[in-house]
């Protein structure tokens, strides 16, 4: 169930406000409209929208099995490229209830934002800062993540840390996304103690240590 009320006014402008409660909203019904929608859980939660095209102020929360999202965007949707700038708070995203990915767990929270005109990279910069806990991939145990990043004339940075009982590990670089895929990477890992990252404890014994870079496009 998914109700809307509202106001379109058109004077010297066009205006929108318009409220929408979104009671709950099951799988089957997102994926009629986007056939790749990758949650797997019934959505509830509210949008708001409000004021001329030229400067809509859309505010949405949206909560999923535990996870919650909060963003606020302003858009110009007059425009051949509409522009947009906005912020996003993701809260208890449980990967492996929400998205059913067999492989992969942990709680991932963070924040997005951005801003562009249209959806070519040339016209987009955006920062993100996110953290996963209890993450986990294809059985091994990895603790906790935490990964900064921006886009900016087409070149990503990142920024990565895991810290567990485990060990440790840090990684940055960046990667360019121009003509050709272009990355400059680096790796450090601290102390990793291989078997306890196992999920049956079957591994290698021992510590590992090690740096590493690769370079190239």
């Amino acid at each position: 169930h998914l109700a809307v009320t509202g106001t379109l006014v058109n004077r010297e402008t066009t205006e929108l406000k318009a409220d929408i409660s979104i009671e709950r909203l099951a799988v089957t019904d997102v994926t009629a409209f986007v056939p790749d929608w990758p949650i797997k859980r019934d959505l509830t939660g509210s949008a708001a929208v409000n004021g001329p095209f030229s400067d809509l102020a859309v505010n949405l929360n949206l909560a999923a099995a535990g996870a919650k999202v909060q963003a606020d965007l302003n858009l110009d949707v007059t425009r051949a490229s509409p522009r947009y700038q906005g912020r996003a708070k993701i809260t208890g995203f449980d990967i492996r209830t929400l998205l059913e990915q067999e492989n992969l767990a942990g709680i991932l929270s963070g924040t997005v934002q951005a801003q562009g005109s249209g959806f070519e990279l040339d016209a987009i910069q955006a920062q993100a800062s996110v953290s996963m806990r209890g993450a986990a991939v294809a059985g091994w145990a990895l603790g906790e993540v935490s990964v900064e990043g921006s886009l900016r004339d087409r070149i990503a940075t990142m920024d990565g840390k895991l810290k567990s009982n485990l060990g440790g590990a840090t990684w940055r670089g960046q990667i360019a996304i121009k003509d050709k895929l272009a990355y400059d990477l680096a790796i450090s890992v601290n102390d990793l103690d291989i078997s306890k990252t196992a999920a049956d404890g079957s591994a290698l014994q021992g510590n590992l240590n090690f740096k590493g870079a690769i370079e190239g496009s």
